[in-house]
Formats: structure tokens, C-alpha cells, sequence
């Protein structure tokens, strides 16, 4: 099948005031709170698109390769779908000279001919760890019990058209994730019903997809 290779190259400065905002967010050496984050999707604009890289695909940042998290380099050259695909931290690969311009390289083989193409955004972003995370909720506040008693009682609530209605409610204190006694029971907010689950336990496990916060 014939394939050809397709480019995508872009460049981009780091303010003086953005490089100080990573060099003065380094908890470790070589780790930055604040990072370049680079994301690429497919490109489309009928809906929300996630991230996504086109098979085959090579990324260097200033002429450094980079390796695309969740890819399998080996001879086959396609994707390892065992990880979910996720913005890319770049962070250690650009220049810390401010005025000095930052080049992106994208290429793939294109053996389909996809007409749609791709996009690729670069972001100054804040990662932030469970416990930030945590600390962000708890400073929202909580639900009213007023709240609770109304969800409750609608809950109960004897359906008109309906021969069967509930007579009682059960949740229980013990987190449905963890299996531990919840210290700070949340839902979503969409959420009708009404067992909880432990916020310190659902933000620990979702901390291997590296939520980020643009700003």
C-alpha cells in the first residue's frame, strides 16, 4: 500500500515571565509543577475531539527526539492501546533563553490518505497532585442537609402510574473504590443517587492520567 510522510512543524517563545513561572515551580530537579504541554487530535470540529496521534508517529522538540507517551516504538510502528493516549509534557526539551524560538516536528505516514488531518496546541499548564486537588474541593464547600433530605424524599416519592414505590434507603459508609470508611464523601453533582464515594481515593486513582489545569 502506498504511503507517503506528512510534516507538521511549529514554533513557539517562552516569555521571560513564563520562564520563571517553571523554574520557580520545580519541586524536584527536573520536575516542574508548571509545564509545556503539547496535545495533538485529530482535526476535527463536528464535536469534542480527545487526544489522538496518527500511527507511525515521530515527535522532536529542538531537533531532540521525544517520546510520545503510550506508544510502542517497535518495527510495526503501531500504537499500544494499553495506555490512553495523553498530553505530552515537553517541559525538558525547550529552551530556557526566553527570546530564543522553540521548533516542533511532527511526522507520520499517511497509508490512508485521511483528508481530516490533525491539530497540535502548545499550553502552559499547572499539574496538580491529588492533594492540591483535594484541598480545591474541600475549599468548595458542602452540600446542605436540606439538600440531602429533598433527594430523599423524592426518592420515596409513590409514582402515580406505579404499583411499586420505596419504602426505605440504604448507602453505606464504606467507599464502593477503596473499600475504606469515607472521610470526605462526594458525587457528582449530575448524580441522582445517593451512595458516595471516598474524594481522596477517586482522585488517587485518577492520578496516573496527570489531570491538568490550562491556565
Amino acid at each position: 500500500m502506498y504511503s507517503r510522510e506528512k510534516v507538521m512543524v511549529t514554533q513557539f517563545h517562552l516569555t521571560p515571565q513564563q520562564v520563571q513561572e517553571i523554574f520557580i515551580s520545580e519541586t524536584t530537579p527536573g520536575n516542574f509543577q508548571t509545564q509545556v504541554i503539547l496535545r495533538l487530535c485529530r482535526r476535527e470540529t463536528s464535536c469534542d475531539q480527545e487526544d489522538y496521534c496518527p500511527t507511525e508517529c515521530r515527535l522532536s522538540i529542538n531537533k531532540k527526539s521525544c517520546v510520545i507517551p503510550g506508544y510502542n516504538y517497535s518495527l510495526s510502528g503501531r500504537p499500544d492501546y494499553k495506555y490512553l493516549m495523553k498530553p505530552i509534557n515537553i517541559t525538558s526539551f525547550v529552551h530556557t533563553s526566553a527570546p530564543q524560538a522553540n521548533t516542533v516536528t511532527v511526522s507520520w505516514r499517511d497509508s490512508h490518505n485521511d483528508p481530516q488531518g490533525y491539530c497540535m496546541t502548545i499550553q502552559l499548564a499547572r499539574s496538580l497532585s491529588p492533594s492540591d486537588l483535594l484541598q480545591t474541593l474541600k475549599g468548595k464547600g458542602v452540600k446542605s442537609p436540606e439538600i440531602s433530605r429533598a433527594l430523599v424524599k423524592e426518592k420515596l416519592t409513590v409514582e402515580t402510574d406505579s404499583e411499586i414505590s420505596a419504602t426505605s434507603l440504604r448507602v453505606s459508609l464504606i467507599c464502593p473504590l477503596g473499600k475504606v470508611k469515607m472521610s470526605y464523601p462526594c458525587r457528582s453533582v449530575s448524580c441522582n443517587h445517593l451512595q458516595c464515594f471516598e474524594a481522596a481515593t477517586y482522585l488517587q486513582l485518577n492520578e496516573k492520567y496527570k489531570i491538568n489545569i490550562q491556565y
